[in-house]
């Protein structure tokens, strides 16, 4: 549960998938949650393909660049 939101959330490090794992394992993890729910994840590459992908399905997403090899992914459903 998120202390601020009141919502759940969900972290995955998937740092060491390589690609299109990641993406496909956000793509299962947000089936699987309820509107409104939060999940963050980490990459190890910057989602550039796939975060216009998640916008146009409506979630609100933000993408933080952690460390020059890690990327910090959060995406509440819509």
């Amino acid at each position: 549960m998120d202390p601020q939101t009141g919502r759940s959330a969900e972290a995955l490090d998937l740092r060491a998938l390589p690609p299109p794992e990641p993406m496909l394992a956000i793509q299962a993890a947000l089936a699987g949650m309820a509107v409104g729910e939060t999940l963050e994840a980490l990459l190890a590459r910057r989602p550039v393909y796939f975060l216009p992908h998640l916008e146009r399905a409506g979630h609100a997403c933000t993408l933080e660049q952690l460390d020059p090899d890690t990327w910090k992914l959060t995406v509440t459903k819509a």
